[in-house]
């Protein structure tokens, strides 16, 4: 996708001997969504914050038909219904994060969208992914990675690059997400669908977050490696053939097919009170 945009690039070093597994790099994007959501001003408190609130505030399931909802507080109660349709949205889109890095596909990058339309976001964050390498149990990476992504996300948080876009605010608009996947045979799973290249308006703000592993020697990394059988020994793909397997594949973009609807703190309604 070419874009005659304001390009702002952030390199994320990930320390030696960190491993990136599907699950590992799936909380990684994860953990950016979240922050975005936040100091893009797409909901009003942190994640965890906003998910305590919503915990405590009893049945759900009372608030999510309009039916049930009384005359006189029939404001009030459309407000509320709106932060939860946002947040199951969020919680949605973390789900489908997961599958998708689960899928076994080679993602080369992801983009978070911020705009009216997913054709004209004001800003659009890619992060593009390294290698990813499935032959690791997760778990054995889970713990390092937590202490790798809180560095990272500090990084963002910190940069200079990113400080004047960050001091801009923006109002309240929809989030869109796409995938850049090597292109399957069928679909991917039933939530993403495949998106056409457009190009986006000059006026667009691109920033460009590149997750750069310092060493790149992974395979010499025993450490869990999953065990294969005899027969499989020898199909093991040196460093050099994975390589040359992921320059020579066809990557096409996939978008989730559903949206978040950001949303402001409305003070009328005191509703961030712990009862």
């Amino acid at each position: 996708m070419t874009s005659k945009g304001h390009k702002t690039e952030l390199d994320l070093n990930v320390p030696k001997e960190t491993m990136l597994t599907s699950s590992t790099i799936a909380q990684l994007v994860i953990q950016i969504l979240k922050l975005l959501l936040f100091q893009r001003n797409q909901i009003p408190l942190v994640y965890t914050t906003l998910k305590l609130f919503i915990s405590r505030w009893g049945n759900q399931e009372s608030y999510l038909s309009e039916e049930l909802i009384e005359i006189e507080n029939f404001e009030f109660h459309r407000y509320r219904l709106n932060i939860l349709k946002t947040f199951h949205g969020i919680e949605e889109y973390f789900n489908i994060i997961k599958q998708t890095f689960h899928s076994n596909k080679i993602i080369k990058s992801v983009r978070i969208l911020l705009g009216p339309t997913a054709f004209t976001p004001k800003e659009v964050y890619t992060i593009n992914i390294p290698t990813v390498f499935y032959d690791h149990y997760d778990e054995t990476h889970a713990h390092v990675m937590e202490f790798v992504t809180r560095k990272l996300l500090r990084s963002i948080l910190l940069s200079e690059k990113l400080g004047e876009t960050f001091v801009n605010p923006l109002r309240p608009t929809n989030v869109y997400m796409d995938f850049e996947v090597e292109s399957p045979n069928g679909s991917i799973n039933e939530y993403l669908d495949m998106k056409d290249f457009c190009e986006f308006t000059q006026s667009c703000k691109q920033i460009i977050l590149n997750i750069k592993p310092e060493s790149e020697h992974f395979n010499n990394f025993a450490c869990c490696r999953k065990l294969k059988v005899f027969e499989e020994i020898n199909e093991v793909d040196s460093e050099k053939k994975i390589v040359e397997k992921y320059c020579s594949l066809d990557f096409k973009w996939y978008e989730i097919n559903q949206v978040i609807k950001g949303f402001k703190d409305n003070k009328k309604f005191n509703i961030w009170k712990l009862e």
